[in-house]
């Protein structure tokens, strides 16, 4: 679950579709530049257990990718590259 970005309120969104198994989920619909906060629960047919300590994040957008990228041989060694 999540907060709606604002840090005071609460965290009370819930956010659809992680499976369970992966190590690796992405949370869609969060705005470049907003603070939110997260908390994990599990859930199964016993009921909902307590949530996890507060995770804070700030939603960014990803850098540009590398263009032009060249390899400076005067500074290169045998197990290593400077770009």
């Amino acid at each position: 679950m999540r907060d709606s970005g604002n840090l005071t309120s609460g965290i009370n969104i819930i956010v659809n579709g992680y499976n369970g198994v992966d190590q690796v989920y992405t949370v869609d619909g969060l705005v470049a530049g907003v603070i939110y906060r997260f908390a994990y629960f599990a859930s199964n047919s016993f009921g909902i257990s307590v949530a996890s300590n507060i995770l804070t994040i700030a939603a960014t957008n990803l850098p540009n990718k590398p263009e032009n990228i060249q390899v400076d041989w005067t500074k290169s060694t045998r197990t290593s590259l400077m770009l």
